[in-house]
């Protein structure tokens, strides 16, 4: 296990993504002029593909968005997100970290990976592990790598002493994230020092994300250089390509760390995102034996708001089902949680209700963020990394 020592510094940001051309303009950029073309080729591609898709999609009289599903469709995407896959691990050295969790996005990108990688290369999921990652998730990550046949490497993280990250303020996503990439950079340094070849970083980032305000997370990513396979695909393309691939989780609901479940202000201790992780637990298991349409689908959260008050959110079908729950055997549950007096609401679900960090170009240009320094040696790596 990886144990960092960090320290705390403000920095200005310079940008918020990974865009085609800052891909190279690092150290182990592509100086090859025919390779950079070969590349944003394939990005055209995928953007010529979505935008082909987008007028596919039939809409009906009740709004329900209906998407070609034909194999030869998922092919074709499948086959464009390869080949870009494999321009960048061309022009990124040969040892490969990926940011892994579990859910459909990294486990993309790792199966892309693999599908690009040539004898020479080497792929290195790494899922973080921190109060802040349910045991479901830890499983289904360590499902996934099983099914993919790549070891999967779990190193523990530090955001859990990061004052930033317990305050929960508006920037707890940059922080985790933050040392996040630190911990898997010094995991690329290590295999590097040690098989002396350069590697590069890789996260689950999709188009979708891109325009999610609340993610400060990619600004950490742009901080640390980690390229996004997925940055010019959409999540129902991400599923589609993952099912195509044959992936366990391809349609497996979204599942973030238990942090963002937190309302702002509330802060991020161990005591309360144990509380969040084994009060969706109570409701999983409620609902498993009251409905049989419940599964891994199903998006499904709960929030720790002020006060100590709780909040179920899930998809609409669920809503009466724990209503109807609430007075009997939930409710009690809660309460010896450390819920106030048990009182649980009850609403239809939605993403990044409680999120309260937002993104802009403004303020990507000329605010101040934290930054995380690591004071861990490669000696000391070295040392934890055998233990």
């Amino acid at each position: 296990m990886i144990s960092t020592a960090v320290s705390t510094n403000r920095i200005i940001t310079k940008s918020l993504l990974l865009s085609s051309s800052s891909l190279f303009s690092n150290n182990n950029a592509i100086h090859n002029n025919n390779l950079r073309r070969r590349c944003r080729v394939q990005q055209q591609k995928l953007q010529c593909y979505n935008q082909r898709r987008h007028h596919q999609v039939k809409v009906t009289q009740s709004s329900s968005i209906i998407y070609n599903n034909n194999d030869d469709d998922a092919t074709e995407l499948v086959d464009n997100l390869i080949d870009y896959t494999r321009l960048l691990m061309k022009s990124e050295g040969r040892h490969h970290v990926i940011a892994f969790s579990g859910g459909v996005d990294s486990s993309l990108v790792l199966a892309l990976l693999q599908q690009a990688a040539s004898k020479s290369n080497e792929l290195q999921p790494v899922l973080g592990i921190s109060p802040a990652v349910s045991l479901e998730q830890i499983d289904l990550a360590r499902k996934v790598c099983t099914t993919l046949q790549i070891p999967l490497t779990e190193v523990c993280t530090t955001e859990g002493s990061d004052g930033v990250y317990i305050a929960n303020a508006g920037e707890a996503c940059f922080a985790c994230k933050t040392h996040l990439y630190t911990s898997l950079q010094l995991v690329l340094n290590h295999a590097s020092s040690e098989k002396q070849h350069s590697g590069s970083l890789y996260n689950g980032m999709n188009a979708d994300d891109i325009e999610d305000s609340t993610r400060l997370g990619l600004i950490a990513a742009a901080n640390f250089r980690v390229l996004s396979p997925l940055q010019h695909t959409p999540k129902a393309d991400v599923r589609k390509a993952a099912k195509h691939l044959g992936l366990p989780n391809w349609n497996y609901a979204a599942s973030p760390c238990l942090r963002s479940r937190l309302a702002i202000g509330v802060e991020a201790t161990h005591k309360h995102l144990d509380m969040i992780e084994r009060a969706e637990r109570i409701v999983r298991e409620t609902l498993s034996v009251y409905n049989n349409s419940f599964n891994e689908s199903t998006n499904m959260r709960v929030r720790l708001l002020s006060k100590q008050r709780a909040r179920i959110e899930i998809d609409p079908d669920f809503v009466d089902i724990l209503q109807q729950q609430l007075n009997n055997k939930l409710q009690i549950s809660f309460q010896k949680l450390g819920f106030t007096n048990g009182v649980v609401d009850v609403k239809v679900f939605q993403s990044g209700s409680v999120a309260g960090g937002k993104i802009s170009k403004k303020k990507t240009s000329t605010s101040t963020t934290t930054s995380v320094e690591s004071a861990l040696t490669t000696t000391q790596l070295s040392s934890s990394l055998a233990a």
